[in-house]
């Protein structure tokens, strides 16, 4: 005898020996008042499942995060300050400024940064398309990661190049001199 249920994600058949949802069900079927149990293991397999499909494919294992030694660009973490020194990075729209934002918006997400500084080097000059994908991409990280100030330090303009194309809502300033920008973020 086979009996048939009607569930939200589908027909149910079941006969002597059957698996529904990875469980396996034996002996008589069951009786019409053990359909509430049925469904509840039922569901109970599913939900376990879509749990294991959600964690395999949303979260983002720390391996994915970009190594800056690969890169023209190097990480640092002093206190509560995540600092990319941007010193190598010549200022094109490239693959190592991809990675330093994917970076960015995966290291300074974490719980221990909350402000950050960015630092470039003498040789970084930031074309119009740069600054465009930098106005952009580092603004919706900023959004994102939640982080309470932002720095920006060159000895030219390029800091505040950078920091005039941001739309965000936390606290920023571009410096001419890194001490007083590490003090700025501390205050």
């Amino acid at each position: 005898m086979v009996r048939h249920w009607r569930t939200g994600v589908g027909t149910v058949h079941l006969g002597r020996r059957q698996t529904v949802a990875g469980n396996r069900f034996s002996g008589e079927m069951p009786r019409p008042s053990d359909r509430g149990s049925l469904l509840a293991s039922l569901l109970t397999g599913v939900s376990e499942r879509f749990i294991e499909w959600v964690d395999s494919h949303l979260s983002m294992p720390e391996e994915e995060l970009p190594d800056p030694d690969e890169y023209s660009w190097n990480f640092e973490k002093q206190d509560n300050v995540g600092i990319w020194f941007m010193d190598g990075w010549k200022g094109f729209p490239d693959e190592a400024l991809e990675a330093a934002s994917d970076h960015y918006r995966l290291r300074a997400g974490q719980d221990d940064i909350t402000a950050t500084l960015a630092v470039f080097g003498s040789e970084t000059h930031l074309a119009s398309d740069t600054q465009e994908y930098m106005g952009k991409e580092w603004s919706d990280n900023a959004s994102k990661t939640g982080v309470e100030k932002l720095g920006f330090v060159s000895e030219g303009i390029t800091a505040m190049a950078v920091r005039s194309n941001l739309d965000i809502e936390a606290d920023s300033k571009s410096f001419n001199d890194m001490e007083e920008a590490l003090e700025w973020v501390h205050e």
